[in-house]
């Protein structure tokens, strides 16, 4: 019988058969049913060959006692094909078998459930021998016959749909199959309820289907409903709870989770080990999956036993040719191939493809994956000819399959395209590395919208690092460069944008919003300071669990592609966009452990015309070390700030002059520790001693992507709204005495808590700059104890936000963060409880009452970017976030800087101006009056910040005792991203 066919059994009566034949005997006859007798004896000592030869001989006497078209015939036509097939010849079998179906149509008519019985048998004999489209054809023959006595609804019809789908499945047609299966879940779901052992059992299988599509998350979603029925069945430690276990955790491997997978794993091995033993076929199934996860994990010696004890204990079991041991041996030898073991790898992987072709067939999915996993290993070893051929037989194989399996087809694009960058053919590798990224992209999208926010940017990691490849190719071929344009303006920001659409649908029809609520609250619960360390770990799993739920619920994303020509259309016509990369290069000329080269930055430059150039701009290392010198020595107001900041634009702005020649309007989309650099502090390569924003207009975006949505017209807003001076401390709470004033060596106040402090402190400057900005506005103003977060969050899409407060940003502990950016992190003991948090719990604002953050359950006082997310800003013209480190937090390639930027963003603000580092209190209150006066006067937004940094760094503003206010320090942190246009009607 076929593989994968569960507990279903469709069976026949036919040990009786000679009983009855014999009582119908003449009695002159007895010697006739000792033969009988005889050979049913033989039957049953499995001693099948001899028991045919027997019915053969009594065929002949069959056909004269009872007519050669009778019932007993034909019983005894069927068992002379049972004992065949039990021999093992399943070509003779298949004869007896359709002379027995054609026979029973005669007697019964084509419409019979016996009919539908011997069609569904025979099918079982031809996927033995791998003729699975006739026995498709078998299957659904039976299913007509079923459907027409029974109805649609019967569960006989859903046990013949999931026969059928079981061979659609069997021949790789897992889409096919999974259309099917669905109707009968659909009957059995009518039947028996969604709480039977049954409906769990298809719900596993489903899930199987899904898996084998690459469709990670509905996989994910059936495994777990099929686990938690089972274990309210069955118990947690049955075999089958294990099973789904074991299988639930191949999804989580696929989805970045593997310390879960592993804990999963441990708990299903165990399970198997006490109630079925640890020689069993399920334990060895485990065992496999478990030495995945140690590879993943680096622990490789561990998966290399693990495998090979799982496939010694299946060979056992199984016999060394079973379709059931492909997966360990291709496992074992990818594992080989990791290790450098090259013989043993190809002699394994070889092994695999032979079993899948004898099993499954030369055209099943599994058979082209065995032969691109060959071809990978072939190509590390230099033979790229025979690694070419094996890829072009899995490509044909794909190529006709309805699965849609993105990923897996994306990945054999790309090793096929660098097989012919390899060759020096950048044009064959051009098209099929498009391709791949295509598919990657569809996948992404797709995959990427349920998970877990905080579980997205680890998935993406994990995700092969093919998008980098055309970046490196531009060099050896230019036509690369539009391609890594458009990878770079479709990758960037993506998770950003998935989250921002995701918050605008969780008010949509059918979401549950009392579970939207819950989630909301259990955000705030992991912002707070005061939850004690023991309990972060159980919310963050009631989080994720809720946002997996919630992401289910809401209508399906469509992530529109942009192509570079619609970004070019919504340039100015004085505009140009530099598009900033990091990438690592790769030479598939150079030994494996070496072919992804050293971290670069490259710049992407497109003009309105829709011509795209680049340049490279060198080592990653160089870069960055400059950033992080000119951030140390802006934000502690070293008198070389300026030359260092100097030195980057001789960096990454020099190079591009030919490209940018003509442009006023520069659009800077930074990536990496791009994102941090005050592009306002650099001076203009055109003209070293001119600064950078008198040269040209400045305009940062987070992708270039944003230039096609600020097109759209903003959604309605309401009022302005100011918010400064909290109190931090609550009305008749004991103040906490301070540890050190929050004041730099000159006695100049700082938005920011210090080292060692324990408290937040008051900023009286505060309270006078949002007096000023509340009367340039004409808004009201929240201060004092009505500056709470709880005010803020009840607000509803301000036209402009103007925040006055201490800000924070937390260094993540298990990170050695690099000694220049020491001076931009806080390092109050106040926020230590935040530490090792996700980024967007680790940076934020402090409002009133911080200082007692137990004394109000609903409130602690603090806004983390996490719970920034939920704020309601569509419609938000502009977020002003006048406190220090509000533009901190931690930077990831392709996705910017994880922190309130982001989540204002995401909460639907247009543009944001926030602080790069710890700002002083009277510089910045003077800085924000002289910023709103242009903006009232009609001024963009850009050019309004870029003038009065304009007047602060020439001299022309001082401080209230002449303080000189000139270096980058007071007015060079101040980053405006986004829309950089005027604001109409303030």
């Amino acid at each position: 019988m076929a593989a994968g066919l569960g507990s279903t059994q469709v069976g026949f009566a036919g040990p009786v058969l000679a009983s009855e034949a014999t009582s119908n005997l003449n009695s002159n006859q007895p010697d006739i049913k000792a033969i009988f007798e005889q050979a049913e004896k033989l039957r049953t000592e499995g001693k099948y060959g001899a028991a045919v030869n027997i019915w053969r001989q009594l065929m002949p006497i069959i056909e004269k006692n009872f007519g050669i078209e009778s019932p007993t015939a034909s019983e005894a036509l069927y068992m002379i094909a049972s004992l065949l097939d039990k021999s093992g010849r399943t070509t003779d079998a298949e004869t007896y078998y359709r002379r027995h179906l054609k026979l029973q149509k005669k007697l019964l008519g084509s419409i019979h459930p016996e009919v539908s019985k011997a069609l569904l048998i025979l099918s079982f004999n031809l996927e033995d021998q791998l003729k699975y489209t006739a026995a498709e054809n078998a299957r659904r023959e039976a299913l007509f016959i079923d459907e027409s006595l029974l109805g649609s609804n019967d569960l006989g019809v859903a046990t013949t749909l999931t026969l059928l789908a079981y061979n659609l499945n069997n021949q790789g047609r897992y889409n096919d199959a999974e259309q099917v299966f669905r109707r009968a879940l659909a009957i059995e779901d009518l039947a028996l309820g969604q709480d039977s052992q049954k409906y769990a059992t298809s719900l596993n299988y489903l899930a199987g289907l899904l898996k084998r599509q690459g469709r990670l998350d509905e996989a994910d979603y059936y495994y777990s409903r099929s686990l938690s029925t089972r274990e309210k069945l069955l118990g947690p430690s049955h075999p089958d709870t294990a099973t789904t276990l074991n299988d639930l955790t191949l999804v989580k491997i696929g989805r970045g989770r593997h310390l879960l997978a592993e804990e999963l794993l441990l708990q299903s091995l165990e399970i198997f080990r006490k109630e079925i033993g640890a020689e069993s076929q399920q334990f060895a199934n485990a065992l496999s999956n478990l030495a995945v996860v140690s590879n993943y994990l680096g622990k490789y010696a561990e998966a290399e036993k693990m495998l090979r004890q799982s496939l010694l204990i299946n060979e056992k079991n199984l016999g060394p040719e079973n379709a059931g041991l492909a997966a360990t041996i291709n496992n074992l030898g990818l594992l080989m191939q990791e290790l450098g073991r090259y013989p043993e790898a190809e002699s394994l992987l070889k092994r695999s493809l032979i079993i899948n072709e004898k099993n499954r067939g030369p055209n099943h999915p599994e058979t082209a994956n065995s032969l691109n996993n060959l071809g990978v290993l072939l190509s590390d070893q230099g033979r790229h000819a025979a690694a070419n051929l094996l890829y072009r037989r899995s490509l044909a194989i794909e190529s006709k399959s309805s699965n849609n399996d993105y990923l897996r087809m994306g990945s054999l694009y790309a090793n096929m395209s660098r097989e012919h960058a390899i060759a020096g053919q950048y044009s064959e590798a051009l098209m099929l590395i498009t391709k791949s990224l295509a598919m990657e992209f569809t996948w992404l999208t797709r995959e990427a919208p349920p998970l877990p926010s905080e579980l997205r940017s680890k998935f993406l990691d994990q995700l092969s690092q093919n998008w980098q490849i055309p970046f490196g190719w531009i060099e050896s071929h230019p036509p690369a460069a539009e391609l890594a344009l458009n990878t770079r303006l479709n990758r960037q920001g993506l998770l950003l944008e998935i989250e921002q659409r995701q918050g605008l649908l969780l008010n949509s029809p059918g979401v549950d919003q009392a579970k939207v609520e819950q989630l909301q609250a259990l955000t705030q619960q992991l912002a707070s300071v005061s939850l004690p360390p023991e309990h972060r770990a159980a919310a963050r799993d009631q989080r994720d669990r809720l946002q997996s739920e919630l992401y289910r619920q809401i209508p399906e994303l469509q992530i529109q592609l942009v192509t570079p020509l619609e970004v070019a259309k919504a340039l100015p016509a004085d505009g140009v966009l530099v598009e900033f990369q990091r990438y690592r290069s790769w030479d598939g000329r150079k030994p494996k452990n070496q072919r992804w080269g050293e971290a670069q930055y490259i710049a992407l430059v497109l003009k309105p015309s829709g011509s795209i150039s680049s340049m490279p701009l060198g080592p990653a290392a160089a870069i960055e070390a400059t950033v992080h010198k000119g951030l140390s020595a802006s934000a502690e107001d070293l008198t070389d700030a300026e030359a260092v900041w100097a030195q980057l634009s001789n960096q990454v702005l020099k190079p591009l002059l030919p490209q940018l020649s003509g442009s006023r309007q520069w659009f800077l989309s930074p990536d990496g520790e791009l994102n941090r650099v005050p592009f306002a502090a650099l001076p203009a390569p055109q003209q070293p001693s001119t600064p950078l924003a008198k040269v040209v207009q400045l305009r940062l975006l987070t992708t270039g992507r944003e230039l096609v949505r600020l097109q759209q017209p903003a959604p309605p807003s309401t009022a302005a709204l100011v918010m400064a001076n909290p109190s931090y401390d609550r009305a008749n709470a004991k103040p906490t005495p301070a540890t050190r004033p929050d004041t730099d060596t000159n006695g100049a106040q700082r938005r920011s808590a210090e080292l060692g402090s324990s408290r937040w402190n008051p900023l009286p400057a505060t309270q006078r700059e949002g007096q000023q900005v509340a009367s340039l506005l004409g808004s009201g103003l929240i201060s004092g104890a009505a500056a709470t977060t709880t005010s803020l969050q009840r607000q509803k899409g301000p036209a402009l936000l103007h925040i006055a407060s201490h800000g924070f940003f937390v260094a993540d502990s298990e990170k050695e963060p690099a000694r220049p950016l020491l001076a931009l992190q806080d390092q109050s003991t106040l926020l230590w409880p935040l530490r090792g948090e996700d980024p967007q719990l680790r940076s934020g604002l402090v409002f009133a009452g911080a200082n007692q953050p137990d004394a109000d359950p609903n409130d602690d006082g603090y806004l983390t970017a996490a719970e920034a997310v939920n704020l309601n800003l569509k419609g938000t013209q502009l977020v002003v976030l006048s406190a220090c480190s509000t533009g901190q937090g931690d930077v990831r390639t392709g996705e910017g800087v994880y922190g309130l930027q982001r989540s204002l963003t995401v909460a639907g603000a247009r543009s944001t101006l926030l602080s790069l580092w710890k700002v002083d209190d009277a510089a910045t209150a003077e800085f924000m009056s002289r910023f709103y006066k242009r903006l009232k006067a009609g001024e963009g937004r850009a050019d309004a910040l870029a003038a009065v940094q304009s007047e602060f760094r020439s001299g022309a503003v001082r401080g209230p005792g002449g303080e000189d206010w000139s270096p980058p320090y007071y007015w060079a942190a101040w980053q405006l991203v986004g829309d950089w246009r005027p604001i109409q009607g303030l």
